[in-house]
């Protein structure tokens, strides 16, 4: 985290709102894209952002590490989003196809196909395994964030990251 994004996290956390705003303007689309990889559709992505926003309005007094700021919001949303879980099971096999946002006209059949396997792959995958792929591999962190955000070693990532992948080409190689 810069020196600036620290400095904003320090405002936020004397009240100032516009501080917390411009925080939130930097994290808001992987946000938004984790919760849609976990959730599996945008109404819920969009909830449980929200839902973590003013959580983390809240609660960024008791935020004690303004480098930890990214982690802290994530940890909060991953909350979030298991929570949201609970009620979701039934809900997530009827995925409407035009709530997805790659799936357009465009793909085809054959990408539609890959992208619902692919979402079926992932749905194998135990939930602190997706989390570090979701992270890694559709959002483009690394180890070390990833470690940070889910408060494991930048080794734990990596290990649970190669495992992961594994059982998705496994999953995908027998589909």
């Amino acid at each position: 985290m810069t020196g600036e994004a620290e400095q904003l996290v320090a405002r936020a956390r004397e009240g100032d709102p516009a501080a917390f705003g411009e925080l939130y303007a930097d994290v808001w689309k992987d946000l938004y894209r984790f919760a849609y990889y976990y959730l599996g559709n945008a109404e819920d992505a969009e909830d449980a952002v929200q839902e973590t926003v003013l959580e983390a309005y809240k609660g960024i007094g008791r935020l004690k590490e303004p480098a930890a700021f990214k982690g802290w919001i994530f940890t909060i949303l991953t909350a979030c989003c298991k929570r949201r879980v609970g009620g979701l099971i039934r809900r997530r096999e009827q995925v409407q196809l035009e709530e997805r946002p790659e799936l357009t006209a465009d793909a085809g059949e054959e990408g539609m196909s890959l992208s619902m396997e692919l979402r079926e792959a992932l749905l194998q995958l135990k939930p602190e395994e997706r989390r570090v792929v979701l992270l890694k591999v559709m959002m483009g962190y690394k180890s070390h964030e990833i470690a940070q955000i889910l408060h494991m070693s930048s080794g734990g990532v990596r290990s649970k990251l190669s495992r992961a992948l594994q059982k998705l080409r496994g999953y995908l190689e027998t589909s």
